[in-house]
């Protein structure tokens, strides 16, 4: 046999090789395969429940089971676009009065724009602050009003979604940037907004009139202002004895977790510091037993599952993570009393674990969603959002 007839045969072993070991490193990505299950299986959304409706696309409410599924069950991607100029901050979604999904987005570029789900066509497009819109959450009020609240560098503005017509006055309080939105709606029906700013303070606030719920969270003590310690992200949710918390993230070199009595203005816990010298991203929720929970990431892939009771570390960072900096965090539930948290991180990755045990969920390596840092990530239905440095959003199918 010729060398030249040897080094021909000799290549197309290799890329024969290379094709069959590319094909299982990719079925090795999936974030959704639980391990120990005899066939492997992915989580996929149910109906939620009329009651959940109000909230319906708020990533702690909605509900998901586990389904048997093909070995190649990965997340697919369903579509992709370009959707602002500049970085988005922020994706977050909702249902309209007439059933339609809808995504929300808020940029650099000082936009925001709603998206159909799942063809991702453009609705609208909004400039409803003069600087960069920061962030934005989305709520249902009890005459069954769609409302979205969108943060910035200026003001704090809650508008109807579906009309853009203002829903109350500016939120007007803080002083300087707004970080961070969120919404929470109670077992009555009413709707607590919390923003957290880099003044140093995060506040309450009544989702139908605007109304300051209670006096402002002030993470620097009197005697020491004007000093600031800027506040990165701040929920609300409620405890097993019905009394409203907010949980509040800090950083000042390093980032520090505290617990607040919305009403009086009282600090409950903390600041506690678990280690993490930096964070922008935290969630709550209540765990497959309905007990409170926090969970925020930082750095080399850290992510910190905490009390809402008490704020104490109850696992101090999640195992075999091969994460960077985490920058998103969301929460799915399972119909098998398993929660399941999604991290994503600065390369555009994301790997999960079992909020109940740390266990990691799927393949040990993380599953590559986009080609940049991703900045937010949300939950509709039986779809994944996210958003990335890049101007882009992308919608992934959840398999069933």
């Amino acid at each position: 046999m010729s060398d030249r007839t040897h080094r021909s045969r000799s290549r197309s072993r290799n890329r024969s090789h290379g094709r069959r070991r590319h094909s299982r490193s990719a079925s090795d990505h999936s974030v959704l395969a639980v391990p120990g299950v005899p066939a492997l299986c992915t989580l996929a959304a149910r109906a939620v429940p009329a009651g959940l409706r109000d909230t319906p696309l708020l990533p702690a409410e909605v509900r998901v089971r586990l389904r048997e599924t093909s070995p190649h069950g990965l997340l697919k991607l369903r579509h992709e676009v370009i959707a602002h100029r500049d970085e988005v901050n922020q994706v977050t979604g909702y249902q309209r009065r007439d059933g339609e999904l809808r995504l929300v987005t808020a940029s650099d570029d000082h936009s925001v724009k709603q998206w159909s789900v799942p063809a991702l066509e453009l609705k609208s497009t909004a400039k409803p602050v003069s600087r960069l819109a920061l962030a934005v959450a989305t709520y249902t009020l009890r005459d069954g009003r769609r409302c979205m609240v969108v943060s910035s560098a200026d003001a704090v503005r809650v508008l109807n979604a579906e009309t853009g017509e203002p829903v109350c006055p500016q939120l007007s309080g803080h002083t300087e940037w707004c970080r961070g939105v969120s919404s929470f709606t109670d077992d009555q029906g009413d709707v607590i907004l919390v923003t957290a700013s880099s003044d140093g303070t995060a506040r309450t606030w009544h989702g139908a009139t605007g109304h300051a719920w209670g006096p402002p969270l002030h993470h620097v003590p009197a005697e020491q202002r004007p000093r600031r310690l800027p506040v990165f992200a701040a929920h609300a949710y409620r405890m097993p004895d019905a009394s409203l918390r907010v949980a509040t993230l800090s950083v000042t070199g390093r980032a520090e977790l505290s617990l607040w009595d919305p009403t009086s203005g009282q600090r409950l816990a903390g600041p506690q510091h678990h280690g993490v010298s930096h964070s922008i991203s935290m969630c709550a929720f209540p765990d497959s037993r309905r007990r409170p929970r926090l969970a925020y990431g930082g750095p080399k892939g850290q992510v910190v599952l905490a009390s809402g009771r008490t704020g104490a570390a109850l696992l101090r960072y999640m195992p075999h993570s091969q994460l960077s900096t985490v920058t998103s965090l969301v929460t799915l539930w399972s119909a098998g009393g398993h929660t399941a948290l999604l991290a994503a991180d600065a390369t555009g990755h994301v790997q999960a674990w079992s909020a109940d045990t740390g266990e990691p969920i799927g393949a040990p390596r993380p599953q590559k969603l986009a080609k940049v840092r991703i900045r937010s990530m949300c939950v509709v239905e039986t779809y994944v959002a996210v958003a990335s440095d890049d101007g882009r959003v992308a919608l992934w199918d959840m398999p069933r």
